[in-house]
């Protein structure tokens, strides 16, 4: 299998199940059902890169912790009216 293939479809079953979610919640639940788990950098790069077709940026969420402010993206599974939109991984 792929370098990232598994990382890649634990995201697209992530998102089916949950609908929209942060990065942060894709993140800890890789980590919880990966062995190896995966960094925020590899993340960040399939969902932005090859998971492009199938996955899109939606929103953006501005969290406060501790005096200090993190933006995140909220990811959502593309839908069948984009014109980008395609199934094939």
């Amino acid at each position: 299998m792929a370098g990232t293939q598994r990382l890649k479809e634990k995201i697209l079953e992530y998102l089916e199940e949950n609908g929209s979610s942060t990065t942060n919640e894709i993140y800890t639940h890789c980590n919880r059902v990966l062995r190896h788990g995966t960094t925020k950098n590899q993340l960040c790069n399939v969902l932005s890169k090859s998971l492009s077709h199938r996955v899109e940026k939606v929103d953006f969420v501005n969290e406060h912790l501790h005096d200090e402010r993190t933006r995140e993206c909220v990811w959502a599974l593309r839908t069948e009216h984009d014109p980008d939109y395609t199934w094939t991984v």
